[in-house]
């Protein structure tokens, strides 16, 4: 309903890697009709909401606040209307960059790191099986530490992120080697430049960065981050 039902992009993984061909096309029209979600169980829920988050982190401060604060109600009018804001917010950041050469690379703020978690769980026997919102979830954490290193986010705010993270109560612990693989996979993300990886980071809740380089050694200390909660 906010993710990819708005802005025409429709890709297609290869193995485990995500999004690696594909196609934007605009729609003819989107339609939401949130009593659909009834259908769905707390854990599917919780899993969609977190592209809701993303907007409010890259585009909309009061926003991230206000899904703070509605908590897990998903089945009342404020809860319609927050699906409705995400709507908007990424259908003005599509309308100003359709084909993603500048400001729409901020919506994959969390999925650098998260798609390079979910690629490592599907090949892996021993690991849980991982919806794509979690690993975006865990990603954003990854990604808001490095921004405190790289771009400015305030100890305050990613104290807030940690604490947004904490209370989805998921638990992701890799090992130095998990960490190393996930980099390796991390080589095929499209925001890449030259071969380099590059991430959107945060200045500040609401504002963006793109196209910043990382060091490994610090990528390596932001996914310790994820077994610190």
């Amino acid at each position: 309903m906010v993710d990819a039902a708005i802005g025409g992009k429709n890709g297609v993984d290869l193995g485990p890697l995500k999004n690696q061909i594909g196609v934007i096309v605009p729609p003819i029209m989107t339609l939401i009709d949130t009593r659909f979600l009834r259908t769905l169980d707390e854990q599917q829920l919780v899993n969609g909401s977190i592209e809701m988050f993303k907007h409010g982190l890259i585009a909309d401060k009061a926003y991230w606040n206000d899904m703070i604060n509605a908590g897990k109600n998903y089945y009342n009018d404020i809860f319609d209307h927050l699906i409705f804001q995400s709507a908007v917010i990424k259908n003005d950041v599509v309308v100003n960059d359709p084909t993603e050469k500048g400001a729409r690379k901020a919506l994959n703020y969390g999925h650098t790191a998260g798609h390079a978690i979910e690629s490592f769980c599907l090949t892996q026997p021993d690991q849980p099986d991982v919806l794509h919102g979690e690993a975006v979830a865990a990603g954003i954490l990854v990604e808001s530490f490095l921004s405190t290193r790289y771009t400015g986010l305030s100890q305050l705010e990613y104290d807030s992120i940690k604490n947004w993270y904490k209370g989805l109560g998921f638990t992701f612990s890799f090992t130095d080697r998990d960490i190393q693989d996930m980099i390796q996979l991390m080589a095929h993300d499209k925001k890449n430049v030259n071969g380099e990886i590059r991430f959107v980071l945060l200045s500040s809740i609401g504002d963006f960065v793109t196209d910043q380089k990382v060091e490994n050694e610090d990528i390596v200390l932001a996914f310790n981050e994820l077994a610190t909660v």
